[in-house]
């Protein structure tokens, strides 16, 4: 399966990621930072074809690849070159689906506890979401802008 994660800069928090030095740079890394990384090399490690697209603190020196992991800048994700994966997945953040191709399955990886941040919108751009816990899922699904019951997948804890 080739697989696309998508990490924006609304979700570094406008900290580009360094993956010369990813355990060692002295800008840390975030659960989300760490949560996305892991899942995608877990995913490379399995045989898929893995690619990740976020910001990094220096383009032009950026390896790439990380852990079987394709690494290209956030600049680089848009519609003609999204189109070409199965699956795009995205940390907590479903705005970039506005602008990628509607042809893969398009996921949200949903970490935090509302929909208070997306755009209007967002649940006609999303075709399925997952969450880390139970206890999450149950109260994101009484959110009053929560997605459909049938577009909810099953729990996927990290660790």
């Amino acid at each position: 399966m080739k697989i696309a994660f998508i990490f924006s800069v609304w979700s570094t928090g406008n900290r580009p990621l360094n993956f010369n030095e990813f355990f060692s740079s002295s800008r840390g890394a975030t659960g989300s930072d760490l949560g996305i990384a892991m899942v995608a090399s877990e995913c490379a490690k399995l045989g898929h074809d893995v690619s990740l697209y976020t910001s990094y603190t220096d383009p032009a020196t950026k390896p790439a690849t990380w852990q079987g992991v394709k690494l290209y800048n956030i600049s680089e994700c848009n519609e003609s070159n999204t189109s070409e994966y199965d699956v795009l997945i995205t940390w907590s953040d479903p705005n970039p689906f506005f602008s990628l191709s509607k042809k893969p399955l398009r996921v949200v990886y949903q970490m935090i506890n509302d929909f208070m941040c997306y755009s209007a919108g967002f649940n006609d751009v999303v075709d399925l979401w997952f969450t880390v816990s139970e206890g999450l899922q149950q109260h994101l699904m009484s959110q009053p802008t929560a997605p459909p019951a049938n577009k909810w997948g099953a729990v996927i804890p990290l660790g």
